[in-house]
């Protein structure tokens, strides 16, 4: 009787413990597009872009690296993370939020625009336009895993060609 006492207790333990939920897998990494420009860097999450309903206005996330860091208001910006929101069919953009970091990712100041504004030609907000609104590949564009590696592949100098 001892002994059937034993193998049930054990049995009863050896289910509890099998019924333990797995361990959560770890989230993947986002996926990052880097184009380089002659003074740094844009990169955009695939991952955080989201469409409405209509298919006509998208919102993402983005980061600018400025190889020569730019002054604002007395402080050396070298880089800027924002959300922003393309109307496609209106060719504008909106920054819903953000921040520009010195050197050392210490916010410098908080971003956002008041209301949407033109895209203009040749700007990081046009190749953004251009990926998602008319669907376009951007030659020389590479892609990232995670924001650690976006930043580090984007502050690395050009190679000579």
């Amino acid at each position: 009787m001892r002994k059937i006492l034993i193998v049930a207790a054990m049995t009863l333990l050896g289910g509890a413990a099998m019924a333990q939920p797995p361990a959560a897998t770890p989230k993947p990494e986002d996926t990052w597009f880097i184009l380089r420009f002659s003074d740094g860097a844009m990169a955009w999450n695939r991952d955080a872009g989201k469409w409405n309903q209509a298919g006509d206005t998208i919102e993402g996330q983005r980061l600018v690296f400025h190889s020569k860091p730019q002054e604002v208001d007395g402080a050396k910006v070298t880089w800027k993370q924002d959300y922003w929101k393309i109307v496609c069919p209106a060719n504008t953009i909106e920054i819903k939020s953000g921040e520009e970091l010195g050197a050392n990712l210490q916010t410098l100041f908080s971003i956002s625009s008041a209301k949407a504004y033109v895209i203009q030609q040749n700007t990081s907000d046009y190749f953004l336009k251009l990926v998602y609104c008319d669907n376009r590949m951007i030659d020389g564009a590479r892609e990232a895993k995670g924001i650690l590696g976006v930043m580090e592949a984007m502050s690395k100098p050009v190679p000579a060609q």
